[in-house]
């Protein structure tokens, strides 16, 4: 956490060690001043993440505008920092969980309402199940019927959703094999939820993960408008449709990569075509790497260097089906304080190469050679870049990744008694201040006596309630009352639309 000598383009937050920039401050600033306030630690030469809240607020902001239909179900297993659970639930999203410890990080430390928590695991063990009961999460996923007979015989309030099989070859993750049923076996299964008195509330699905095709939403919604009509005939009563994840959220797009909108697009589409606002179904979805991917950036230290000489050779012959770095001669092996046994644990699963930039600018134009950059730990497998082109750099120097904040968890461990990079987290003023408004509605929200927080609210609280926050954030966001959401544990409020004159920034790119 920064203190309060550091200059005022950098401050603190008052309780939770949030660091807090202002308009036009840049990354490279605030990674250069984050190492400069831990020179005096004992951690100083440690890598670290940074992540912008910011970022993750102005990526809900873009999605209220661009699919405004759909309430989003953040993915949890994508990333479940505390300070992005309490940000996303105080925006009034909702959660997917896949797992009891998922719930238990929700209801216990979180306090999100089980009506916010969709169980998105289609196989669940008994004792999680168990736990969803005792602990009011009705809704959930399942694609079997043997799950349905485990259901009917520990939670048989439960609110089911079918999911379905979706299959898209452009998908980096395809989900359509391990998860989902074919529309055709759907009837089955829909009759055979009838006879358990089980009751189906909707249909779900999901593209797979680094989709290239956003058409395919197309395909998916209509294979869901199939199901929604069958379950009609046999009496279930059907209001929910959850389109899953796969949107994309990286910064720095790749030649392949396919931004956000035309996702965006072609859900709408497909929505008023299949599913009417007249309908009167209710949509969510589940994306978990559009709120983190470019929210967080990695930082890492060079502590170990070698000289490697390779022939020079052309991108097309390579001979291992790879693409070479045509012309260059010469390369440099680097070793630096992270690798695939912490936030790179991505590598194992293939989810994508993240380029290194070195923090010194004046570097940048500088020859550029073959490089491999390995983590800390002494597994051969362990790496960072197995081959990427940078200038020649130190022992000592700083590297930084971008559009790194999702599933960089994964594989968090102490293996070879390396701990994790610390994280460091950051965000526009307004941020820090709708925060700590939100903060003095869960103070006011219980009471010993288990009343809720309507009736005994402290005079001041409820006179903010009704005044919005305008004067803490000035031309910022204002908040309303939710009627239907004041109980316990539920922010009694949601969110306006997001206005285009909103004066909410996050971090530079500079």
């Amino acid at each position: 956490m920064l203190n309060r000598t550091t200059v005022n383009l950098v401050s603190t937050c008052s309780t939770d060690g949030m660091g807090l920039y202002e308009r036009g401050f840049g990354k490279r600033a605030l990674i250069q001043r984050t190492i400069q306030e831990k020179r005096s630690r004992e951690d100083q030469d440690d890598g670290f993440m940074l992540f912008d809240l910011g970022d993750v607020f102005n990526k809900w902001r873009k999605w209220k505008k661009a699919i405004p239909r759909v309430t989003p179900f953040y993915a949890v297993k994508c990333n479940p920092d505390v300070k992005v659970l309490r940000l996303l639930s105080a925006l009034n999203c909702g959660f997917d969980c896949a797992s009891k410890g998922e719930l238990k990080l929700l209801r216990e430390t979180i306090g999100v309402h089980p009506e916010r928590i969709i169980n998105a695991n289609t196989w669940k063990q008994c004792s999680h199940l168990e736990y969803a009961r005792e602990h009011g999460v009705k809704m959930m996923t399942f694609d079997s019927e043997k799950e349905l007979d485990k259901v009917k015989k520990i939670h048989p309030e439960a609110e089911l959703v079918l999911r379905l099989s979706i299959l898209d070859p452009t998908a980096q993750f395809p989900f359509g094999i391990k998860f989902g049923c074919k529309v055709e076996d759907a009837s089955y299964l829909l009759n055979k939820a009838k006879k358990l008195e089980l009751n189906i509330i909707g249909v779900g699905f999901h593209i797979g993960s680094g989709s290239r095709n956003p058409p395919i939403f197309e395909k998916a919604i209509g294979d869901a408008r199939k199901v929604f009509d069958d379950g009609a005939k046999l009496g279930f009563k059907m209001y929910l449709l959850d389109i899953g994840g796969g949107f994309p959220g990286k910064k720095n797009l790749g030649p392949t990569d396919v931004p956000f909108e035309p996702f965006a697009e072609a859900v709408n589409k497909a929505l008023a075509k299949h599913f009417p606002d007249e309908s009167a179904v209710h949509v969510i979805s589940e994306p978990g790497r559009f709120f983190n991917e470019s929210a967080g950036t990695l930082v890492v230290n060079i502590y170990g260097k070698r000289k490697k000489t390779h022939p020079a050779r052309p991108d097309d012959e390579t001979g291992d089906g790879k693409p070479g770095l045509a012309g260059l001669s010469q390369g440099y092996d680097y070793f630096v304080n992270n690798g695939v046994f912490s936030s790179f644990g991505r590598n194992l699963i293939n989810y994508g190469d993240v380029p290194p930039v070195p923090l010194d600018e004046t570097k940048l134009e500088k020859p550029k050679f073959t490089t491999t950059v390995y983590g800390d730990t002494c597994a051969e497998m362990d790496y960072c870049n197995e081959e990427c082109e940078l200038p020649e750099l130190n022992i000592g120097d700083w590297l930084f990744y971008e559009d790194i904040g999702a599933y960089h968890c994964i594989n968090e461990g102490s293996f070879n008694g390396f701990k994790p990079p610390v994280t460091f987290h950051y965000a526009a003023p307004q941020i820090d201040n709708f925060l700590a408004f939100i903060k003095q509605l869960e103070d006011a929200a219980t009471y010993p006596e288990g009343k809720p927080w309507e009736a005994r609210a402290r005079p001041v609280i409820r006179e903010r309630i009704r005044r919005g926050i305008q004067s803490r954030m000035p031309g910022a966001i204002k908040l309303r009352i939710a009627p239907d959401a004041i109980q316990e544990a539920v922010h009694p409020f949601v969110c306006r639309a997001p206005q285009d004159n909103d004066d909410f920034f996050c971090l530079n790119d500079n």
